[in-house]
């Protein structure tokens, strides 16, 4: 049972007391060591602290139902977590922490009194915070202030050496610090505009899910990684130059104009192009899916993974070298242009007829289910961990069955198919007959 004491005269008084105190409600008590100190400093005496706490150890008085700390902790040698209480201060918490600080779920309206050095992450999430004033001295790791009720960025230092998470807040101000050396999450926000005092965030920039329609009056000069998606925006003009990750997804926005040419990450998707000109040229991972391009035209001439599924594509014509295709729900209907190796490999819900010009070599997935497959020939050469040829209803179709390539004497192969029969017996009628052109009277013999 918790010990209730008034907010500020009925608190702990002895150090017998504040032992018990501790006994109570530190789940870690006894895996600690305290030392007690005598305050001296006129307010923390008015508000009815009587000694300094020392904690060699974690502090863990989170879901003790507390409205106040009634204790006073000065130095903690590990982590304090006062999570998930009734707090509406921070006064009692400690000057320092060597670990994480934790004091989300609470009914925080300001980071008063919060510890003035944390050696951890500080954890405020949830809570009703308004404002970035009284935030820690030093910050080891990171800050998350996410669900909260922040409203701008003034109380940020100039100069932010941690990573720290702000979105799900109602800002919209983004005028504060200058320059970030971690990661910033501004998704979920009011933000409209980027008139920002932000010049370069040397990690990620997260602005998805916010009101921005374009880049005119921003002064980000560069950032590693920026996400923009699901916002307004209609233009790349004046955008900051991004070194790896970029993504403009879910936005209406209509030319690539503007957008960096190099890139190991680049996502369009769900946007209104129907041409990748002016895309990246130099890029690994490239995703433009739902959108409305009818070809490959300014695809990169080569890439790790290239995604364009939901388009109205239906060519491979002018794609690069490309590991991993994945051009589901398409309008294809021909393997022709592919390269002769590939990791992977998605024409699933296309118009492809046949094998012809399937790649030699198929590293790992092999998918074109739901495709009208007549022509089961030229199969490749190798198909690695998993294979999705065709459906029981597309099986009806095929008038011709014939392996002539290596991968006769392929078990995974062969193994893959059987799990899209019913029966060992379907499976066994197509082994029995490998070499032989099936008919359409022989398929229906097989009922599938």
């Amino acid at each position: 049972m918790s010990i209730c004491y008034d907010q500020i005269m009925n608190k702990p008084q002895t150090i017998d007391e504040i032992k018990e105190w501790l006994k109570v409600h530190n789940d870690s008590h006894d895996k600690c060591h305290y030392e007690f100190n005598t305050i001296k400093d006129d307010f923390l005496l008015s508000q009815g602290y009587q000694y300094m706490v020392d904690v060699y150890g974690d502090v863990k008085i989170s879901r003790h139902s507390l409205d106040c700390i009634p204790l006073k902790f000065n130095l903690v040698f590990g982590q304090f977590d006062c999570s998930e209480n009734k707090l509406t201060s921070l006064l009692g918490c400690p000057e320092q922490v060597e670990g994480h600080f934790t004091c989300m779920g609470n009914e925080l309206t300001s980071l008063q009194y919060c510890p003035k050095r944390v050696h951890g992450s500080v954890h405020a999430s949830f809570n009703k915070i308004n404002s970035l004033n009284f935030l820690p001295d030093f910050i080891e790791h990171n800050l998350n202030l996410d669900y909260n009720k922040i409203e701008s960025l003034k109380g940020l230092p100039e100069k932010i050496e941690f990573s720290i998470n702000l979105s799900n807040n109602i800002i919209h101000d983004l005028v504060g610090p200058i320059v970030i050396n971690g990661n910033i999450d501004l998704s979920n926000n009011k933000i409209k505009e980027l008139k920002t005092s932000i010049c370069y965030v040397h990690k990620m920039l997260d602005l998805s899910h916010n009101q921005i329609e374009n880049f005119l009056d921003s002064n980000i000069q560069k950032t590693t990684s920026l996400n923009v998606a699901h916002n307004q925006i209609d233009s790349l003009e004046k955008m900051p130059f991004v070194e790896k990750i970029f993504s403009v997804a879910n936005n209406p926005l209509k030319s690539l104009k503007y957008c960096p040419l190099k890139l190991e990450t680049f996502n369009c998707t769900e946007c209104l192009l129907d041409s990748l000109q002016y895309g990246p040229e130099e890029v690994e991972r490239y995703y433009c899916d739902r959108n409305h391009l009818n070809s490959l035209l300014y695809s990169p001439k080569k890439c790790e993974l290239l995604s364009f599924s939901n388009n109205n594509i239906n060519s491979f014509k002018e794609i690069g070298i490309v590991k991993n295709i994945l051009a589901s729900q398409n309008k294809i209907s021909n393997l022709q242009y592919l390269p002769k190796e590939v990791d992977i490999l998605d024409c699933s819900h296309n118009q492809i007829t046949d094998l012809i010009h399937i790649p030699k070599i198929i590293n790992h997935h092999l998918n074109l289910s739901d495709n009208p497959l007549y022509k089961m020939t030229d199969f490749p050469d190798f198909v690695g961990k998993d294979l999705f040829i065709f459906n029981k209803n597309d099986f009806d179709k095929i008038e011709y069955f014939k392996i002539e390539s290596t991968i006769y004497n392929n078990f995974a192969f062969w193994n893959n198919v059987f799990h899209q029969f019913k029966n060992k017996k379907d499976f066994e009628n197509i082994v029995d007959d490998l070499n032989d052109e099936l008919t359409v009277t022989h398929q229906k013999k097989m009922k599938l």
